[in-house]
């Protein structure tokens, strides 16, 4: 008839252990009450609205893809790879954008080729640019109600580490900050 009668040094144990476990439950719930709370800062900081968060993320990108922005970064934007040519890409999003009203300013290449004039790279014709070479890649720029769309084709580079497999880098952006027309040609 031995009845279990733990000693004080027992009952110690056992209220630090759980002391333990509760100051670890703390801290766990204010490590992600602070990374939650701080991505929610952090996205009400940011240059990018919800309309212009809500433009990239209307239409569906190339290839039927719906892809969402991330709310705790600063551009409202998204970037892909595809293994489409520069006038595949482009000849989508001019279409889109056409269909809803977007209003082309002009089309560019972000990257000159050795041997091709400034003027020839950018033009008032999405044709305009496929004389390019490949590696020029190519920008399609439209604005619409204050706000501006701009779509760029990187084309593959063997070189790029971010470019896996011989695929192209699309980058799609929304902004309420449209492009002076006096950067396009007349």
């Amino acid at each position: 008839m031995y009845a279990y009668a733990p000693t004080e040094k027992g009952d110690e144990t056992i209220r630090v252990s759980n002391l333990k476990v509760l100051i670890l439950a703390v801290g766990t719930l204010g490590l992600v009450s602070l990374i939650y709370g701080g991505s929610y800062v952090l996205s009400s900081l940011s240059d990018c609205s919800g309309k212009e968060r809500a433009i990239v993320e209307q239409y569906p990108h190339y290839g039927d893809r719906q892809i969402a922005t991330y709310p705790w970064t600063f551009s409202c934007s998204v970037r892909y790879t595809t293994k489409a040519s520069r006038k595949e890409v482009l000849v989508y999003y001019d279409d889109v954008l056409a269909q809803n009203g977007w209003e082309t300013m002009g089309y560019q290449t972000p990257y000159v080729p050795k041997g091709v004039r400034e003027s020839q790279a950018s033009g008032k014709r999405l044709s305009d640019l496929w004389e390019l070479p490949r590696s020029a890649g190519g920008t399609v720029v439209a604005s619409r109600n204050g706000y501006s769309y701009w779509v760029s084709y990187e084309p593959p580079n063997r070189e790029d580490p971010d470019l896996p497999d011989e695929k192209a880098l699309v980058m799609v952006s929304a902004n309420d900050h449209p492009p002076p027309a006096s950067s396009f040609p007349e």
